[in-house]
């Protein structure tokens, strides 16, 4: 009877700390280098401290359950090394591949974003509705950023001329004529016209049959609160979105 009554004991108290997150743990979370926007915004852009979506994500899930965090700013394959094998427990502003859903844990969709393509109000008269990807082809020089993947908008990669990391140098050669058509998502291509000084020269319009995309956050399997970290994040996300709380900070990166 004693010895069921100790067992009966031990088992209340190992529940009641399972599932915890040590209060000493800081959590170590690795952005890219080159930024994201408006989800990710380096200190060398945003000329202040690493900001975006993803901080404000953090900062309500974090605070709330009394979790340290730090974020760390790396070159991107440096980020997702490390969430594998080193010291970063969640990579931000990442796509589902199969090999990732195997490297390691994926939390609930952070945000989606809308494949889109811009152009320079010159040709808005015959860029007037969305258009497929074959009409886009057939309409000259295909641009978009440099070690992105426009698998899911439907071009093959090797249709599209990547042009550099960042946007607003494709924005530049749209604007001069160079490349008829920029590739982005439609949330990256608002949050960054806000800051460009040609904006008013360029409109965008939707790729038909192109979906939105999901991005989540990778969290390192090896780490040993990786799954009572996973079931925090997507229970905060989920109430988060639930609640309109999200897509509010959301659309205040979007406003022009």
């Amino acid at each position: 009877m004693i010895i069921r009554i100790l067992l009966s004991f031990l088992y209340i108290s190992t529940m009641s700390f399972a599932g915890e997150i040590s209060p000493n743990q800081e959590i170590f979370i690795c952005a890219e280098d080159a930024g994201w926007p408006p989800f990710s915004i380096p200190a060398s852009e945003s000329k202040e401290q690493f900001r975006g979506y993803n901080l404000d994500l953090i900062k309500i899930i974090f605070k709330k359950h009394n979790i340290k965090y730090k974020i760390i700013i790396r070159p991107w394959k440096r980020c997702l090394y490390d969430g594998k094998n080193g010291d970063i427990n969640i990579v931000l502003d990442a796509a589902k591949n199969p090999q990732r859903t195997k490297d390691y844990l994926l939390t609930e969709p952070i945000y989606q974003l809308t494949p889109i393509f811009f152009f320079s109000n010159e040709h808005l008269k015959s860029m007037h509705k969305p258009a497929t990807v074959k009409e886009l082809l057939e309409l000259g020089t295909i641009c978009g950023q440099k070690g992105y993947t426009y698998n899911n908008f439907g071009f093959k990669n090797s249709d599209v001329v990547m042009i550099s990391k960042e946007i607003t140098n494709v924005f530049d050669l749209v604007v001069k004529k160079r490349c008829v058509v920029g590739l982005t998502r439609k949330e990256v291509l608002l949050s960054k016209l806000k800051n460009y000084k040609q904006a008013k020269l360029i409109s965008h319009q939707s790729i038909v049959n192109a979906t939105k995309e999901p991005f989540y956050w990778l969290i390192n399997k090896n780490f040993k609160y990786a799954k009572d970290l996973k079931k925090i994040i997507d229970s905060e996300i989920k109430q988060l979105y639930r609640s309109g709380k999200a897509q509010k900070l959301l659309n205040d990166y979007y406003r022009l």
